[in-house]
């Protein structure tokens, strides 16, 4: 039964059709030119999928019947191209081939057992204030194999083979078998990225201990509209909404007893964060703690400025030295030395994000050895000449760039792509005989 206020009238220049698997025609006028078919569907162009009323189009279950929706998909791209068409008063392309009007009965099931939709694991939305437990949950390996295991899903052949009928590019073989390639290549580019440096190991941080203390990546979950509370910066011990949040840079990094060097992208992430946070809920209150502020990109420093100036955000040079815990209403205590002062001083945050270092990512010491190329002592590339190659590797022919090569943020890791890409086809072309002139 329709609901009383949601009926609405809207102009259109074109109609597609795409009613349910049984088509229900009962909208259309009795006078209406539509051509319709013996079953009670609509008739189309095998190849435009237009109707026989000018300027509407149709496709899916109004045209097929009961079918699939990797046949729906390709109906929905079929009739966009030919309205784009029929708009701009051309032809339709005359390579496109009629689609293939196949229906689910003409699918042989027999011996095909049905089973339902594996469900993927949630968490109650009360439990989702308190912890990230929905960020790792997903299907298990067993509970994926069953789901690629159903009939007719897509995501697991179960031999139907649709998708190779509306398959206009003819790249789907199901006769393929798994092998292995030698592939004899003139250059490699190592670009394998980055991972995140463990900081429940520094215990005077609380992390894990307190609830309110929570990584970097844990925030940017946090401010996500697909994250466990929607976007909402909510702290994840009450769902409080802070108004006096803080941020600790170089957890891990520039630190002898951890990882030395600086992560390079910390100092301008905490500020976007922090300038996020404001714009969620106007008004939040953002401290960075830093040891040196290092905005050292083209305009990075006038961003800071920015965040000072309209984003109430504030720049403190210290170190912290541990976080504690006000039992009262569960916000972290942070003491640290102000290094300009020399004094130590305590600042009580109701929300605590730890900008952890930025490690190589794993794995790269076993890619390492199977390229024959060397690590320096941090796990990255080690560049013998850093002045004249300062893209190549130990081995010719094998190139780093990006976090692979040294800690960098995201311009500086394109700016390198490409220039390995370039030393890449410079290795190339010096293994490449040149053609002789004249010669074919």
């Amino acid at each position: 039964m329709a609901i009383e206020g949601s009926q609405f009238t809207i102009d259109v220049d074109t109609v597609i059709l795409a009613i349910g698997q049984s088509p229900d025609l009962a909208l259309l006028p009795e006078d209406s030119r539509f051509q319709v078919s013996p079953r009670g569907a609509l008739v189309v162009d095998g190849k435009s999928l237009a109707t026989s009323m000018p300027g509407v189009f149709a496709g899916g279950d109004a045209v097929l019947g009961p079918a699939t929706v990797v046949q729906a998909i390709a109906a929905g791209h079929r009739a966009a191209t030919a309205i784009d068409s029929y708009l701009r008063d051309e032809m339709i392309p005359p390579e496109q081939e009629p689609l293939p009007i196949t229906t689910i009965e003409d699918v042989d099931l027999r011996g095909k057992e049905r089973k339902n939709r594996v469900t993927i694991p949630t968490v109650a939305p009360e439990d989702r204030l308190t912890d990230f437990r929905e960020v790792n949950l997903g299907l298990s390996a067993e509970m994926a194999i069953e789901e690629a295991k159903r009939c007719l899903n897509c995501g697991g052949c179960s031999g139907c083979r649709e998708c190779e009928k509306v398959c206009q590019a003819k790249a789907i073989n199901h006769e393929m078998k798994e092998e292995f390639l030698r592939l004899n290549v003139g250059a490699i580019i190592l670009a394998t990225g980055f991972d995140f440096y463990d900081v429940s190991k520094l215990g005077e941080y609380g992390y894990g201990r307190i609830a309110n203390v929570i990584t970097a990546i844990e925030y940017e979950r946090l401010t996500s509209a697909s994250g466990p509370t929607c976007g909402e910066l909510k702290r994840p011990s009450d769902g409080k909404i802070p108004s006096n949040i803080a941020f600790i840079q170089c957890v891990g990094s520039r630190d002898f007893n951890n990882m030395p060097y600086c992560s390079s992208v910390c100092c301008m992430h905490a500020t976007k964060e922090a300038i996020l946070a404001y714009e969620h809920h106007t008004g939040t209150k953002s401290t960075i703690f830093y040891m040196d502020l290092r905005a050292v990109g083209k305009r990075f420093q006038e961003y800071v400025t920015r965040a000072k100036e309209e984003y109430n955000v504030t720049y403190i040079r210290g170190r912290p030295g541990r976080i504690a815990l006000n039992t009262s209403n569960g916000n972290p205590i942070i003491w640290y030395e102000d290094t300009i002062t020399g004094e130590t001083k305590t600042f009580e945050a109701e929300l605590v994000i730890l900008s952890q270092a930025l490690v190589p990512s794993k794995g790269i010491e076993e890619l390492a050895g199977i390229l024959g190329i060397s690590l320096d002592r941090y796990g990255f590339a080690e560049i013998p000449d850093k002045l004249s190659s300062p893209l190549d590797t130990t081995r010719p022919g094998i190139f780093a760039c990006g976090y692979a090569h040294s800690p960098r943020d995201i311009p500086d890791s394109v700016v390198q792509g490409s220039a390995a890409a370039d030393r890449a086809a410079e290795a190339t072309a010096a293994r490449t005989p040149s053609l002789v002139a004249g010669g074919v």
